[in-house]
């Protein structure tokens, strides 16, 4: 099959192909217009004709800062894009789709950021990229988002100073580095998480700069350092890594105590106000559902201790309101129900 490219124009650039809703889906950097339709840097082939992947306007009419888009992903029965995007009133580079309009994802990545690539894994949202701990995001070049609040998934390395790619094979999620690494000198590029271990693999002197897999095979574009030229270079999978690192999974404590805030009516059938007593900034509050699913968010406004969140199109049931920090942390957490 050929795709029609013919309206191509130069200087667009081609970053991601992906099966996506039955449609190829072409991300990058570009504006097409096919047959009178705009289509800025997230195109869907349907097999027959080239349709526009956004129909939600995360570039509105009239936006002309950049407008790169390297990935998409569906997690918690969100969409979720990442790239190269920020202006006044565009989410910072990583986007997610509430309802019919593009919003940050919690309180947004901070400073002037880069998405490479999302994966989700381990019941988690991975993003890597250029981001940066000293701006206030958690961790630099790979964060983790639970629907609550963003983590540093890996406290024994140090991206220095981007991520550049996620792979999930062999039930396993891999990441290109560059990293330095607790206790081993030099620069490592690629890592494996199974879930509970932390594995460094390649040795410090292969560059990898883009993954791939087969059944049993991991496939790198590398050059050894000082190399003029780039190779491919295999790793089978169940080749023993170099070092590895025990990682604890757990769940940050949180307070259900009246004293942080209070939740009011509750049931509730139609809104829900939350008023907190504390003196540290809560950036917004997010509705939970039983599956673990963060449903609505609401801000609340500077130097402001209340917010109320209409909750009426909600399906009757049991939900957790989760108080967030300006870094996406979770500050406190209380249960109440939604009524007929």
């Amino acid at each position: 099959m050929r795709l029609d490219s013919s309206f191509l124009e130069e200087g667009s650039l081609m970053r991601t192909v992906k099966s996506l809703d039955g449609k190829a889906n072409v991300l990058g950097w570009f504006d097409w217009v096919v047959d009178g339709v705009a289509i800025h840097s997230w195109a869907q082939w349907d097999g027959a004709q080239w349709l526009p992947g956004d129909t939600n306007d995360l570039f509105p009419e009239g936006y002309s800062g950049s407008k790169q888009i390297n990935q998409v992903v569906d997690y918690n029965g969100q969409r979720f894009v990442g790239g190269n995007f920020q202006a006044w009133n565009v989410p910072n580079d990583l986007a997610v789709l509430n309802g019919d309009t593009w919003e940050e994802v919690g309180p947004g990545i901070q400073g002037d950021a880069w998405v490479n690539d999302l994966e989700v894994y381990d019941g988690k949202l991975w993003v890597t990229g250029e981001f940066f701990s000293g701006a206030g995001n958690p961790s630099t070049g790979l964060m983790t988002w639970d629907g609550t609040q963003w983590a540093d998934p890996f406290p024994q390395i140090e991206h220095v100073p981007a991520g550049k790619e996620l792979l999930v094979a062999d039930g396993k999620l891999y990441f290109v580095g560059p990293f330095a690494a607790q206790g081993l000198s030099g620069q490592y590029r690629i890592g494996v998480f199974d879930g509970e271990e932390l594995c460094v693999i390649g040795g410090h002197l292969i560059q990898a700069s883009s993954i791939a897999a087969s059944a049993d095979t991991l496939y790198g574009f590398v050059y050894p350092e000082g190399w003029p030229m780039q190779q491919v270079a295999m790793w089978p999978l169940d080749a023993p890594e170099d070092t590895c690192y025990s990682i604890v999974q757990s769940t940050p404590e949180v307070h259900v105590l009246s004293d942080v805030f209070t939740l009011f009516p509750n049931p509730a059938t139609e809104t829900i106000t939350v008023r907190t007593h504390v003196q540290t900034r809560i950036d917004r509050v997010g509705i939970v559902d039983a599956c673990g699913r963060t449903v609505l968010s609401a801000s609340f406004r500077p130097y402001s201790h209340e917010t109320t969140i209409t909750i009426a199109d909600l399906p009757p049931g049991c939900y957790q309101a989760v108080l967030l920090d300006g870094y996406g942390r979770r500050i406190a957490v209380s249960t109440f129900v939604k009524m007929e």
